[in-house]
This record gives C-alpha cells, structure tokens and sequence, in this order.
C-alpha cells in the first residue's frame, strides 16, 4: 500500500518490525518490538498523532528513569561545585526508594499523592516532603535544559502539599 509523503514506514528488519517518521526535519527509527506489520502501524499512528499534538518526547527520553534524573542531579551539583551537596543528597534519600525505578514520564499526580501520603504515615513533616519534591522537581528541570524533555516530566505534577 503507498503512503502518503510525511506518513512515515514501516520496514522489517530480520523478524521484528520497525517504523521510521520525521520530526522537524530529523528521523527517528524505532522498533516496534512486534513481529506483526499492524503492531508496527499502531505505534507508527501513535508517534505521529503524538507530534501533531505537540506531546512527542522521542523513544530515548521514555526510557529514562528518575534514578538517572537523580544521578545527573547530583552530577551538577558536584561539577558546579554548589555548597548544598548534602542537602540535595539528603532531599533524594527518601524520593529514590520510592520513584526510583520508575520512568520519568510514567510519574504523575497520583503517584506523587502516593508518596505524600506515605512520608505522612511515616511521620515526615510537609515541608519536609515539600523539600524533598523539591528535590525532584529540581531534578527534571535540570533534565530540561540539554533537551533531554521537551516539558519537565515531574514539575507538572509536584506541586506543594500544603
């Protein structure tokens, strides 16, 4: 079937197909992670619909984990010499257990309600939980500024408990 200019293709590679779409001029390819053209189409359908609505993000940036936002975080901080090290390792104790393992763009308002109302269970104050969301919000805007994001995963979300 020909498609039209700009629709994208999908092609296969070995058994697993892949698809191929423009964004500003730049390609990206992508595998699909299926072994059926119509599972390729899907997500070809579903990164064109996400670049005509501005909410594309790229297939690298989904994969990043708060725990990488996080270690970048601290990098700054060390390789901008900022005298507040500890403070920013001491706000991320508790964030890391909780998000860590999580992707960046998977973190929304109810996970953040989670993690507010198990730091209270624990007894952790609300400007402590504030500072440590902080932290985190801190983290994803660093994220930011290299592009890594188009929009900051966490900022949209943390916003203060009291």
């Amino acid at each position: 079937m020909k498609t039209r200019r700009g629709d994208g293709s999908v092609f296969q590679r070995g058994g697993v197909w892949w698809i191929k779409y423009y964004r500003n001029g730049k390609a990206f390819r992508e595998s699909s992670g299926s072994e059926k053209e119509s599972g390729a189409r899907k997500l070809l359908k579903r990164r064109l619909g996400e670049i005509a609505v501005g909410r594309f993000i790229g297939p690298d940036a989904e994969k990043v984990t708060i725990r990488k936002l996080s270690d970048d975080y601290l990098n700054d901080y060390q390789v901008n010499s900022k005298k507040s090290l500890d403070k920013a390792q001491q706000t991320l104790k508790h964030v890391l257990p909780f998000f860590g393992d999580y992707r960046a763009h998977d973190v929304g308002t109810d996970l953040v309600r989670k993690y507010i109302s198990s730091r209270q269970e624990e007894g952790a104050e609300n400007a402590t939980i504030n500072r440590e969301l902080s932290g985190s919000r801190e983290c994803s805007t660093l994220a930011c500024r290299p592009r890594r994001f188009i929009e900051s995963p966490i900022s949209r979300c943390c916003k203060r408990t009291t």
